[in-house]
């Protein structure tokens, strides 16, 4: 599994990366869902341009939504 992360904050084209994914260890109550789509939105460029309000620590996964089944 890959995810965006921000690197830095800063221009997107030199902030964010994409990695491998640390494995996830489930528990009896959790499910795994299969993302299929994830945008890209204008407050995921806000924020790794460090304009959008919050700053997570770094490095820190970049998107809120997506679908998936």
């Amino acid at each position: 599994m890959s995810q965006l992360l921000v690197t830095s904050y800063g221009d997107p084209r030199g902030s964010v990366s994409l990695d491998r994914a640390v494995p996830v260890v489930l528990g009896a109550d959790d499910i795994l869902v299969e993302m299929e789509a994830a945008p890209v939105n204008p407050s995921d460029l806000l924020l790794v341009r460090g304009d959008y309000g919050v700053r997570p620590s770094l490095p820190s996964p970049l998107g809120g939504e997506g679908s998936g089944g």
